[in-house]
């Protein structure tokens, strides 16, 4: 008895997607950035490796919820470096200082070793150090931008898998709108993840990633020091400057845009869609009012702290309904979620 064998050639991809596919490529396109955007300052001195990759995951959890606080502590660190780098070359004009060892020295990089005792090895927060730098109680370290490079653990082939699927994801969010079809809430979530990881990205080009070891200096003398790790929130900035400001006010802006583009999308229930409303519009206004209030410069330090930490607690209280209900929608959504542009499938991604 013959069998026939049905052959096909050139087959085209499917029009459709699953759950699981708009699952999937919100996560790949979340979790490449934030990985690869987080640039972690140097562990302490005796903490352990769980330690170390249960911080990693704290910080990668908080850049879900929080997307814009991890561009903006970018920025800042770019501001800082840029200060430290600026400061390093008027009080040592020989040394050839880059803003690659600014950003080093601002993430703990550089320790000190006494000649006599040897082993121990101890640390300074950022003030502290550029202090006894410019006032020469300790030399400036000699570490170059290529052992600074050789300890760096960035790699280029994840950061080009990330540029990959982040230009996938942007094209495909923006096919869907040229084409008319639905967008889910979230894949507004996931593309302002991206929009403040490429700013991330950017202010973060010449810091050093995932450094474990850092570079010691042998001194007669050491001062006083702390041995703790630097913490991601350190600032060598005592007051903030106008472009860091204003970048940090562009940046909510853009995010919050793209929350409240998602005004009349289709959601299970009317309380659903109130509440994403008013969700999206208090994520876009409250980090505006408060960088508005620093640009007047009305307020003290102890009332601009206070500022912070209420708008920081109300603007994360909206955005955890936010992340809920990003899931919760998808019980009931458009059938046109489902459909793909017609040219998108052929776009090499991870999903």
């Amino acid at each position: 008895m013959n069998s026939t064998t049905e052959i096909v050639g050139w087959a085209p991809e499917p029009r459709a997607r699953g759950t699981i596919s708009l699952l999937w490529s919100c996560f790949a396109t979340t979790f490449l950035c934030t990985w690869n955007a987080i640039h972690p300052n140097l562990p302490g001195l005796r903490e352990g490796k769980r330690t170390i990759i249960i911080r990693r995951l704290r910080y990668v959890f908080t850049c879900l919820l929080l997307p814009e606080y991890y561009a903006l502590t970018a920025l800042s660190h770019l501001a800082n470096a840029m200060l430290v780098e600026k400061e390093a070359k008027a009080a040592a004009p020989n040394s050839r200082w880059s803003l690659k060892q600014s950003f080093f020295l601002l993430m703990g990089g550089f320790v000190f070793q006494d000649d006599f005792d040897g082993a121990p090895r101890y640390r300074y927060n950022t003030y502290m150090l550029m202090r006894l730098l410019k006032s020469q109680q300790l030399p400036w370290p000699k570490s170059s931008d290529e052992e600074i490079d050789d300890r760096s653990k960035a790699d280029w082939i994840m950061k080009s898998l990330a540029l990959l699927q982040i230009v996938w994801f942007t094209t495909q969010v923006t096919g869907r709108w040229v084409q008319g079809l639905a967008v889910t809430t979230l894949e507004l979530f996931t593309f302002s993840i991206v929009i403040c990881g490429i700013v991330t990205y950017m202010a973060s080009w010449k810091k050093p990633f995932d450094v474990q070891v850092p570079v010691a200096t042998r001194v007669r003398y050491v001062p006083f020091a702390d041995n703790n790790r630097t913490t991601l929130n350190d600032s060598y900035i005592s007051q903030g400057v106008d472009w860091l400001v204003w970048s940090a006010f562009i940046v909510c802006l853009v995010s919050g845009s793209i929350q409240i583009s998602g005004w009349n999308f289709h959601f299970p229930s009317k309380t659903e869609q109130l509440l994403w409303r008013i969700s999206s519009v208090a994520c876009a206004v409250l980090p505006l009012l408060y960088f508005t209030l620093c640009l007047m410069r009305s307020l003290s330090t102890f009332e601009e702290k206070v500022a912070k930490k209420v708008f920081l607690s109300l603007y994360t209280l909206f955005r955890i309904y936010m992340f809920v209900e990003m899931f919760v929608s998808l019980r009931a959504a458009p059938t046109s979620v489902y459909q793909t542009p017609q040219w998108s499938q052929y776009f090499p991604s991870f999903s």
